[in-house]
């Protein structure tokens, strides 16, 4: 969905209210397409070194609850739960060249793995009925234990939609800043000063 103005909270209310009857826009629902990139879908996997230890995965933990991915500069993030609940649904609002763009989504998997050797959390979301691109998206914080190295790591698959198809070169130059732009937004939601 793009719109002229930035849309009003009560706006994205009702956007987010009406979700739940909102289908997804491609046919390969869930998490297979991570696993497999369907044809005519551009894979994308970047992250970023976010430290060491437990205090840096617990402030990673609150990054990913509180969206810290998405660049704030450009865009905001509108969800009435944690994107850590099955079927969550979420608006990530963008403004690039002049518009809006509304992006709806739901969290299709949630992961809280606490395996020998390391500690993980993560979401994935598929894109919905309205989105301009189709695909699905994963952010994943693992802490491994034996280095005490803990990581952003994404995962995306996606496909422009749409009018997004005729612009598609453009588009695609938006989701590559939003790559680049992702590991330090993501940094500084965890208070880091030095990004």
């Amino acid at each position: 969905m793009l719109a002229l103005q930035r849309p009003s909270p009560e706006r994205l209310a009702k956007i987010l209210s009406h979700l739940p009857s909102v289908g997804f826009n491609h046919s390969a629902v869930g998490t297979d397409l991570l696993r497999e990139t369907a044809p005519g879908f551009v894979l994308d996997e970047y992250g970023a070194d976010l430290g060491e230890g437990a205090a840096t995965f617990d402030a990673a933990l609150g990054a990913l609850e509180a969206f810290g991915m998405y660049p704030r500069a450009w865009t905001d993030v509108h969800c009435e739960v944690s994107p850590m609940t099955l079927g969550a649904e979420f608006i990530a609002v963008t403004r690039q060249l002049g518009f809006y763009g509304l992006l709806p989504c739901r969290v299709i998997e949630v992961e809280n793995n606490s395996a020998p050797g390391e500690r993980v959390r993560s979401f994935a979301f598929g894109t919905l009925r309205g989105h301009v691109e189709a695909g699905v998206e994963r952010f994943r914080v693992r802490w491994d234990l034996g280095t005490d190295a803990v990581r952003l790591d994404v995962r995306a698959v996606s496909r422009p939609v749409g009018i997004t198809r005729l612009g598609s070169p453009i588009a695609r130059r938006i989701q590559l800043r939003f790559h680049r732009q992702a590991g330090p937004a993501f940094l500084a939601a965890m208070g880091r000063t030095d990004v």
